[in-house]
């Protein structure tokens, strides 16, 4: 797995290792991926398939949903299994997070309560807010009221889970942690070739603009590049850097020849951690605004701000889901509506012609990353939360 929520899962994994026997069990198949990491890692065989719209009858609503109870009972065998196979034949029973809530993991979450084994629930924003159907409504509020702990990546994001599910014991805000950020020499030589590449060398070059993260519409790539095109006729030698992959990078290519801003734009696609770090380094702002997609598609918090904010490198944020603990308006960054005409513009704009707030930002944000965002608090509220003192 890449991206936000496979790193804090990791991060939690490696910090909670440090005081106590943690083993991840996934059936996210590896295919021969390796990394470092302090917890066992033990795969699991792959999930039931439900193969929807395959199997002979699907056509019709009764046969489909027989089939789907079919599904449904291979998977709580399944949960079963690997629930008992945990509980073991005496002792305690351990202490159990699920990662992500989804159809699949209802089903663990339904096993640990049959079997008396406390779980924990993570939460980033999405799966709360995602619609369903049937059955899936109940079970998810079910499972959420249930946990032991639900842990949230954002306090938006507690809020969002405690009102829809009407918790009783308000969720915790677990942010996720920076880094480890790669060695200074490292990221300084990759810096000096990107810039090379990016044509920076010159006394005259920039300013840079910066994103990171995967290319879905959410993220409001598409509101930077608008901007970027008002923005050349004032800063002619203005570039705009993408780091990240993902189904919108198409329409984002062709977005940026339709602006006759091409030129201007480098999308460098998946990047490892040193190629990323350098990015920072090299921009002056880093923008993502972010915004609510049809009510469900939001971004719990944007680890990319904090990671920034460890670059001295303010931020623009859209003013939706968790950013607003990851990037502190007019402290760290500043929040923008990006579907209201001119603002990200504006704010772009203040931040490329004041050097002085540029700086302050950047300082601020680099303070309040270290100190709030480290994988020491990390490991420090996941132990308070879990009464692992």
């Amino acid at each position: 797995m890449i991206g936000g929520v496979s790193d804090y899962l990791h991060q939690i994994a490696q910090s909670l290792a440090s005081s106590a026997a943690v083993t991840v069990r996934t059936s996210v198949p590896m295919n021969g991926a390796a990394w470092d990491h302090a917890y066992r890692l033990e795969p699991l065989p792959p999930l039931p398939e439900r193969r929807l719209g395959q199997r002979l009858g699907d056509g019709l609503a009764a046969i489909r949903r027989l089939h789907t109870g079919g599904y449904f009972l291979r998977l709580r065998r399944y949960a079963d299994h690997l629930v008992a196979d945990l509980k073991g034949p005496s002792g305690p029973p351990p202490t159990v997070l699920i990662g992500i809530w989804d159809t699949a993991s209802h089903f663990w979450c339904a096993a640990c309560r049959r079997a008396g084994v406390p779980y924990c629930l993570a939460a980033y924003g999405v799966e709360v807010l995602h619609p369903l159907y049937g059955r899936l409504p109940a079970w998810r509020r079910s499972d959420f009221s249930n946990a032991a702990r639900v842990l949230a990546v954002s306090q938006a994001t507690a809020d969002l889970a405690a009102a829809r599910f009407d918790l009783q014991t308000p969720p915790a805000v677990v942010h996720p942690p920076v880094g480890p950020r790669p060695s200074t020499p490292n990221v300084e030589a990759r810096a000096a070739k990107l810039r090379r590449a990016l044509d920076l060398d010159a006394d005259d070059a920039g300013p840079v603009l910066l994103s990171v993260g995967r290319l879905v519409a959410r993220k409001g790539f598409d509101l930077v590049l608008r901007s970027v095109a008002e923005l050349q006729p004032l800063y002619p030698r203005l570039r705009y850097v993408v780091v990240g992959n993902g189904p919108e990078r198409l329409r984002l290519e062709k977005l940026s020849r339709e602006l006759g801003i091409a030129s201007k734009v480098r999308l460098l696609g998946h990047s490892d951690e040193i190629t990323k770090w350098a990015a920072y380094e090299l921009c002056d702002v880093f923008v993502m605004p972010n915004r609510l997609l049809g009510g469900t598609d939001w971004e719990g918090f944007g680890i990319v701000f904090a990671e920034a904010a460890i670059a001295g490198r303010p931020a623009i944020a859209g003013r939706s889901g968790g950013t607003a603990d990851a990037v502190i308006d007019h402290q760290t960054g500043l929040h923008v509506d990006p579907e209201r005409g001119g603002e990200l513009t504006q704010a772009i704009r203040r931040l490329l012609d004041d050097r002085d707030l540029r700086l302050r930002l950047g300082q601020e944000g680099a303070q309040v990353a270290r100190a709030r965002f480290s994988t020491e608090r990390l490991g420090e509220r996941l132990r308070a939360e879990l009464g692992w003192q």
